[in-house]
């Protein structure tokens, strides 16, 4: 079994080289014509047509026949069950990774909107579905140095079409550079779509029911020489003003698309910097991911998880 990020060939074409043989041969020039005898020799001082000699001219020419057959590929088709067994382990990870609890998600639903997709646009579940998406596992978030996040997403489509459509589309839709805006109603036990908890126990009297104001920004990027491998960034900050004081902090996150033939292998490391306003907001720990972390990441957990589909 094997996924590349080679773009899968339609068709072959077999035998493009043009054979062409010699024009005319030796033998058949006029030098070569046999001696005449005493009398044709005389004649032919009186009569060209008496000793006109054929020439033989024939070109012999050899081809070959292009074949332009489309051969059909044949895609590797996974399920969401074997893409939950390719996720990569705390174990992959090594030494200052741990597992955070959290648990896989296969076959989301799409969604979008404010805080739900990047630029309030779609999110990813959506895109692949839009896509043609067969198959998709979200990996849980996994705890590293610096309290930084790393996370892996495989998506399967049904050809490599498919895949790139929605790498395009989401190069397309994570595109907010000047920032959109939502509103979330603080809320120690959230049930409503409107309703979020930025706090831990101990909070409640003084921060309920106060309004959290959201900014996101984000952008991507095709890596050079290509479009089957796709950077993104986003920036979400979030800010609430109770009692006087004015809670506030940035989440980073850095995504990388890998497409390998149909399947795109997703990963992401993140990290909260600038907090702000919280007790002991000193003592935090604040961690702004670079992209040679996200580069970290990927060769720890991608080759795990091509060697766990199958890849060669």
């Amino acid at each position: 079994m094997i996924l590349t990020r080679r773009h899968a060939v339609s068709s072959v074409f077999v035998g493009l080289a043009l054979v062409l043989v010699a024009c005319s041969s030796d033998d058949a020039s006029p030098s070569s014509v046999a001696p005449t005898s005493p009398e044709a020799t005389a004649a032919a001082e009186t009569s060209i047509a008496d000793t006109t000699v054929a020439v033989d001219t024939t070109v012999a020419v050899e081809t070959t026949t292009v074949d332009t057959t489309e051969v059909a590929v044949e895609f590797i088709s996974f399920t969401s069950e074997e893409l939950l067994a390719a996720l990569p382990t705390v174990d992959d990870l090594g030494q200052g990774w741990s597992d955070s609890g959290g648990t896989p998600t296969l076959d989301p639903e799409g969604a979008e909107g404010p805080g739900i997709g990047t630029c309030s646009g779609p999110n990813g579940a959506a895109r692949a579905l839009t896509s043609g998406a067969t198959a998709i596992v979200l990996g849980p978030n996994q705890i590293g140095p610096d309290e930084r996040r790393g996370s892996t997403s495989i998506y399967v489509f049904p050809d490599d079409v498919g895949a790139q459509g929605f790498l395009d589309l989401t190069a397309e839709t994570i595109d907010c550079p000047d920032g959109v805006t939502w509103e979330r109603v603080q809320k120690s036990n959230p049930v409503a779509p409107n309703e979020f908890n930025g706090f831990g126990p101990g909070f409640e009297d003084i921060t309920e029911n106060q309004i959290w104001t959201f900014t996101e920004m984000a952008s991507s990027t095709y890596a050079e020489g290509g479009t089957d491998v796709l950077f993104a960034m986003l920036d979400r900050a979030r800010e609430l003003t109770a009692a006087d004081i004015t809670f506030s902090q940035i989440d980073t996150t850095l995504l990388q698309y890998d497409r390998y033939d149909n399947v795109v292998i997703v990963t992401t490391i993140s990290g909260v910097w600038d907090q702000q306003g919280y007790i002991g907001a000193e003592d935090l720990v604040n961690f702004e991911p670079t992209p040679e972390d996200l580069d970290e990441y990927t060769q720890l957990v991608q080759p795990a998880v091509l060697a766990r589909l199958g890849a060669e």
